[in-house]
C-alpha cells in the first residue's frame, strides 16, 4: 500500500527477485501475485540483475523490492552449481548503484520523515553545558547525521520531561 501511495498515481513496480526452484517457490510466487492483484503493480523480473531488470522502468515511479535475501541466494548459487563467495559484495555494489541511480532521478520528496531530537539529553550524555560551544557542535553533528539518513523534520523540545521518573523521585 505504501508503494502505491508513494507512486502518487504514477507507475509502481514490484521487483520480483525469486527464481523458482520447485513447487514450494511456485506457490510462494503465486501468493505474492494474488496479494498485489488489482493494485496496478507492474512486475519486473530481477532474479539475476537489478540493473538490467530496471533498465526500462520509469524512475519517477515507486518500487517494492520483493526480497534481498532471494536476490543474494540467486547471486551465491548460480545455475552452474558453484557457490560464489563474492556474491554478497557484488550484490551490495549493485544495490548501491541501483539506489543511487534511482535517487538521482527522483523529484523532490513530499514524504516528511520526522524524528524527535532531545538536545538536552545529548548535553547530559556528553557531559557538556547546555548552550555551550561544545553543546552546539554536538547538536550540529547529530542534525547533519539525521539529514544524511533522510530525516527532513526534527521536533526539538526545549527540555525533555523525566517521563521515566517516579513522581517525587529524582532523575
Amino acid at each position: 500500500d505504501l508503494t502505491v501511495f508513494l507512486a502518487n498515481g504514477g507507475k509502481h513496480y514490484y521487483v520480483a527477485t525469486m527464481i523458482s526452484t520447485g513447487a514450494e517457490d511456485d506457490d510462494r510466487i503465486r501468493r505474492h501475485i494474488e496479494d498485489r492483484d488489482g493494485m496496478g503493480f507492474e512486475t519486473v523480473e530481477c532474479g539475476a540483475s537489478l540493473t538490467e531488470g530496471l533498465a526500462g522502468c520509469d524512475l519517477e515511479g515507486s518500487f517494492l523490492l520483493d526480497s534481498v535475501t532471494a536476490l543474494l541466494t540467486n547471486f551465491m548459487f548460480p545455475p552452474s552449481g558453484d557457490m560464489d563467495l563474492t556474491a554478497p559484495i557484488r550484490l551490495m555494489r549493485e544495490l548501491e548503484q541501483t539506489i543511487h541511480y534511482i535517487a538521482k532521478s527522483l523529484p523532490q520528496q513530499k514524504l516528511i520523515q520526522t524524528r524527535w531530537f532531545h538536545t538536552d539529553c545529548l548535553a547530559d550524555y556528553y557531559h557538556v553545558e547546555v548552550f555551550s560551544e561544545e553543546y552546539w557542535r554536538i547538536v550540529e553533528n547529530f542534525a547533519k547525521a539525521a539529514v544524511e539518513m533522510g530525516v527532513n523534520m526534527l521536533l526539538t523540545p526545549q527540555f525533555t520531561p523525566p517521563l521515566d521518573t517516579q513522581v517525587g523521585g529524582e532523575r
